[in-house]
């Protein structure tokens, strides 16, 4: 299989992923972390798809290529083991040293549509 029919696959199964979770309850529901809002995430990720990946296009692709499946500067986000939680908070208050926090470039829902985006991403295979 081709990288591009791989990573292409990998995109739509994230997206399916980020919809599946975005529309049933689970586990790792978002709760409130210090630091970090409780705002509920988009009801709509179909709608919010192409919307999240031209976000991420300008706002995260710089360190993490290919819109999350490749390590550049930063990591790669596909396959993380972060919880849901853990990845939204780490996009609301960055990192010190590593990453800057976007709470104040993107909004709450912006911030839950990115979360869900990451932990949709299927790492391609080795």
């Amino acid at each position: 299989m081709t990288r591009v029919c791989v990573l292409t696959l990998s995109l739509l199964a994230g997206a399916a992923a980020a919809g599946a979770l975005l529309s049933v309850g689970h586990a790792d529901e978002p709760k409130a972390t210090a630091g970090a809002s409780a705002t509920t995430p988009p009801d709509d990720p179909q709608a919010s798809n192409t919307r999240v990946r031209k976000l991420f296009a300008s706002n995260c692709s710089w360190c993490h290529g290919n819109y999350g499946m490749a390590a550049d500067k930063g990591p790669m986000l596909a396959g993380t083991q972060k919880t849901l939680q853990q990845v939204h908070d780490q996009i609301h208050n960055g990192e010190e040293g590593y990453m800057p926090p976007f709470k104040d470039a993107l909004n709450e829902e912006e911030i839950w549509a990115f979360a869900y985006y990451i932990k949709g991403l299927v790492p391609p295979p080795e």
